[in-house]
């Protein structure tokens, strides 16, 4: 539920069933926060109604159902019911449990006797497009949404690159007075709520907005100020290097999002948000400018050496001779061909927004992502690690969480992480592993650091 809500997904205006609820835990608290939600289940619920929802959950069901048919039928009925969106989460993996259970039809006995089947991420994708015939969205490892409407799925898609590239912040704060026309200045003065708006709109957009988009255009024209007037008020506000780095990222986000669609299919323009829209036609001119300019970064990506070459001579992160390491906030300092690499791994393995580090694979087409405990801490360990082969389209996870011998980060503010305790010698270090070439660059076991004449306390202070 919390990854639903926290996507966007389910709001309190979404109506809500779980599709194989169990004890209906999830139900009951939707309901105590004001959702409408349902639910239904084959041993404890029998006798609800499957009732059809603007979301539907089918969380963990595919992986207890022993036919094959009757698997496929679950979800097909799920989606049935599914008005907006289905979320469906399945198990994923089975190296730490097979040496507990038997080889069982296309999945394993357990030791108590019940059926599990599980699966690799690449592999629940393909079954979930097979059976309903829609390309799902991977949110994190063996959960997935499928939504009814393309429409609805590009909108998801834009959004989450919007929401994980960070625009700067505070550069509506940092305007200043200007054009101070005694009509200028009594509409800043008597409609501060309505300037206000304007002058954030620029800050973020880096763009003038066109009518309909915000009421302070309507409230302007009736005070006798044309749009031009207020353009250039909030515009001239802004530091000019500031308004041109804001247009970039935005640039960026849609040149993004549409290499993303290529594997997904790319909507048609009418279908996508009326101010994603007017973005497009500001930043690209025409939607068919911006699928050329995507495809010819989609293309560089595909070259092992210019994307080698751009890793180089990239403004942030570090390079060693295999990899490119870089912290997942500073992906929008990067060049575009690079900001598409990186954001082809949210199409098989889930949002980057969980993610602290990413690595490039230089001599190969695969991409390393790194989740960290707590970058505060002066070695932050390593949580979770995410495998993609970008050819093949495999996808491993790998929990580090409870390894006996934890993964320490060397040298965080070699990678832009200054927040928290640090300290001198872990940067010294972290050269040195660099220079020595080791597998996972920053990212080393903790008997590294103590046979590195690393003083052991240094490890526990944060």
């Amino acid at each position: 539920m919390q990854l639903l809500i926290g996507n966007g997904v389910l709001t309190p205006e979404h109506t809500f069933f779980d599709y194989g609820c169990g004890l209906g835990d999830d139900v009951r608290f939707l309901r105590s926060i004001g959702y409408d939600a349902h639910g239904w289940d084959p041993a404890h619920r029998p006798d609800a109604a499957r009732c059809g929802a603007a979301v539907v959950n089918l969380g963990y069901v595919l992986n207890v159902i022993e036919r094959p048919a009757e698997r496929a039928a679950a979800l097909r009925w799920a989606f049935d019911l599914t008005e907006r969106c289905l979320c469906v989460a399945v198990l994923v993996g089975s190296a730490a449990y097979s040496g507990e259970a038997q080889s069982y039809g296309d999945g394993l006995l357990t030791s108590r006797q019940t059926f599990q089947k599980y699966y690799h991420q690449e592999e629940a994708g393909r079954y979930l497009e097979e059976v309903l015939g829609v390309a799902p969205i991977p949110l994190e490892a063996g959960v997935f949404l499928i939504f009814r409407q393309s429409a609805d799925a590009h909108a998801f898609l834009l959004n989450r690159i919007q929401r994980s590239v960070p625009l700067i912040h505070g550069v509506a704060r940092e305007r200043k007075r200007v054009l101070r026309t005694a009509l200028m200045e009594t509409f800043q003065t008597e409609y501060a709520e309505e300037w206000a708006a304007y002058a954030d709109f620029v800050a973020t957009r880096a763009r003038p907005p066109a009518g309909g988009e915000i009421n302070a255009l309507r409230v302007a024209a009736e005070h006798g100020l044309a749009p031009a007037d207020l353009w250039q008020a909030a515009s001239g506000a802004l530091p000019q290097e500031q308004l041109a780095e804001q247009r970039r990222r935005r640039t960026n986000q849609y040149l993004a999002f549409m290499a993303i669609c290529r594997f997904r299919g790319v909507p048609r323009l009418r279908d996508l948000p009326v101010t994603s829209r007017l973005d497009i036609r500001y930043y690209f001119r025409s939607y068919s400018h911006l699928k050329q300019l995507s495809d010819d970064h989609l293309f560089a990506a595909g070259d092992a050496e210019r994307v080698a070459r751009l890793c180089e001579t990239a403004p942030a992160g570090v390079n060693t001779t295999d990899g490119y390491f870089i912290a997942r906030r500073d992906l929008p300092s990067l060049d575009p061909t690079l900001q598409i690499y990186a954001r082809l791994g949210e199409l098989f393995s889930g949002d980057l927004d969980r993610v602290d580090v990413i690595k490039i694979h230089k001599t190969s087409p695969r991409l390393s992502l790194f989740s960290l405990s707590d970058v505060r801490e002066t070695l932050p360990r390593l949580r979770s690690r995410v495998k993609i082969d970008l050819q093949s389209q495999q996808v491993r996870f790998f929990d580090h969480s409870t390894n006996a011998e934890p993964e320490l980060l060397i040298g965080k503010q070699l990678l832009g992480f200054d927040e928290g305790s640090t300290d001198a010698r872990a940067v010294s270090l972290g050269r040195r592993l660099l220079m020595q070439d080791e597998p996972f660059g920053l990212i080393v076991r903790e008997r590294t650091v103590r046979t590195r004449t690393w003083a052991a306390s240094a490890g526990r202070s944060a």
